[in-house]
């Protein structure tokens, strides 16, 4: 399913501007050198829209109006509530592995599902499907010390994240059209070279340490998350 422009303006938010610059340009040269094994599971239009949109990005990234926004609004809000809801379903899952232990099935119940990452959806997704569980298995649950009080905390911390997603929507349309664009930018950028990685997998299944240079290191590099907010870019002078 395509991203609606408020998505990617959300998922560009959470980017920082010199690290997918910096990625950009190596996961492009990677690309050109094995572009022929690549073919088209990664065609060499794509390649060509990495470049144009790093240089994009780049511009993006001194330009004073777009500097001067507040980029943190962004995501600011859902910082606390994301980490307290990763820490939650990590609990849920912990005392499921002990409260459940060889009972197969149920542990999947627990376990099973995309991984979360980053993604706010996705946590919310978790977090409610884990919630049904928990009040089903109270319980066993209790015998391990998760107990009603846990249940509740999962339950107001779900809902903070929703309560911060309505924020965020208003923070993204309080942002000058043209960081809406940049962030934009940054998202259809940050998707190609997660599309680059996973057709490089598949190019160079039999061969991880080729398909590994394509992994997006440099994004990671500092350990940014979304826990943490992201500097505010300082404009230029």
């Amino acid at each position: 399913m395509a991203r609606s422009f408020v998505e990617l303006v959300k998922l560009g938010g959470r980017q920082p501007t010199h690290k997918l610059v910096e990625q950009s340009d190596t996961s492009e040269k990677l690309a050109r050198a094995g572009a022929t094994e690549l073919g088209p599971r990664f065609p060499a239009a794509r390649i060509d829209r990495i470049a144009a949109l790093r240089g994009e990005v780049a511009a993006g990234g001194a330009d004073r109006e777009v500097a001067t926004s507040d980029k943190t609004a962004l995501t600011q809000a859902q910082y606390g509530a994301f980490g307290d809801g990763k820490d939650w379903v990590r609990d849920v899952r912990d005392t499921a592995d002990t409260a459940f232990d060889g009972d197969d099935a149920t542990l999947d119940a627990y376990t099973g599902g995309p991984k979360i990452g980053r993604s706010v959806p996705r946590l919310r997704s978790a977090m409610e499907a884990l919630i049904k569980l928990v009040k089903r298995d109270a319980q066993a649950l209790a015998a391990e010390g998760f107990d009603a009080a846990e249940i509740a905390r999962g339950e107001q911390t779900l809902a903070r994240l929703g309560e911060s997603d309505a924020m965020q929507e208003a923070a993204i349309k309080a942002l000058p059209p043209r960081t809406q664009e940049f962030y934009a930018k940054k998202a259809e950028l940050y998707l190609l070279l997660k599309t680059l990685e996973r057709a490089a997998r598949r190019t160079w299944r039999h061969d991880p340490a080729r398909a590994a240079s394509f992994r997006l290191t440099l994004l990671s590099r500092g350990g940014t998350h979304i826990e943490r907010p992201l500097p505010t870019p300082t404009p230029p002078r």
